[in-house]
């Protein structure tokens, strides 16, 4: 079973982003992402950023940035905060700028929602490609990227070398959607993948989601759809919420993952 490059997201330690990086390499990532505070502190100073980096072995997978694209009146800021993180992405070597869509305001977002954003989004996203960015939208339950319906309708709107997708497999779970099937039908608009295991009892938590392995998804079967489609991608675990510090949520997940890939390398 193929072994693809993993990060961790490094939300659960809010703004202790040292402290993030050498648990997150301590137990044993190839990769961090979602560290808004050091590119906000190292926009100007990159080659210090990545020196934090590679001290510890590692890379920054992706940045994160959340937007209302559906806004006509907020895409010149979003277009502007999106392609200024790119910016820093290009300076440090990384190529993964994930964007999370807020949250929707009626059950369902109109068509026309869906092509505004596209729109703004298409445009954004070939803005990135100057920076050799892949500006990849995040499925998340409760957002206007929530279920393969929006999915679809996003996805049929803009152009396919311009703007990608990144799954959350555990949200996708979590939104009554079938993970595996998302995988096969968009395979060739992933750049990125976001995996975290889902409780049993999601359904009554507040915090629905779990480290790998402790949960009710098939994880093999999610590695070996994978295979079967040829990505090439990385894929990053992410658990915001547990009873466990963030060092053993992230080294809980790790050693799962390696178990399920047979310890290759």
């Amino acid at each position: 079973m193929s072994f693809y490059p993993i990060s961790y997201h490094a939300a659960a330690w809010d703004d202790e982003w040292e402290k993030a990086l050498d648990e997150i390499s301590g137990a044993g990532y190839q990769g961090v992402e979602g560290l808004n505070r050091l590119y906000e502190d190292y926009f100007d100073r990159a080659e210090i950023a990545k020196r934090h980096l590679t001290q510890r072995g590692l890379v920054l997978s992706a940045l994160w940035i959340q937007g209302d694209a559906v806004m006509e009146e907020k895409r010149e800021e979003i277009q502007r905060e999106t392609l200024r993180r790119a910016e820093f992405l290009q300076k440090i070597g990384s190529q993964i700028l994930v964007f999370e869509m807020t949250g929707r305001e009626t059950i369902e977002s109109a068509r026309k929602d869906f092509q505004t954003a596209a729109a703004a989004l298409n445009d954004i996203g070939k803005r990135c490609q100057d920076y050799d960015v892949n500006l990849c939208a995040l499925t998340r339950r409760g957002s206007r990227l929530s279920n393969e319906e929006d999915i679809d309708r996003l996805m049929n709107l803009v152009h396919e070398n311009a703007f990608f997708l990144c799954p959350d497999i555990g949200h996708l779970h979590y939104a009554e959607e079938n993970p595996v099937h998302v995988l096969k039908t968009y395979g060739a608009c992933i750049r990125h993948l976001l995996f975290r295991d889902v409780k049993p009892e999601a359904a009554q938590s507040q915090h629905p989601f779990c480290e790998l392995g402790q949960g009710i998804l098939d994880i093999r079967e999610f590695m070996q759809t994978l295979k079967g489609i040829s990505y090439h991608g990385g894929i990053a675990f992410a658990l915001y919420e547990s009873s466990n510090p963030p060092k053993e949520s992230a080294e809980i997940s790790y050693n799962y993952y390696r178990k399920i890939v047979g310890g290759e390398s």
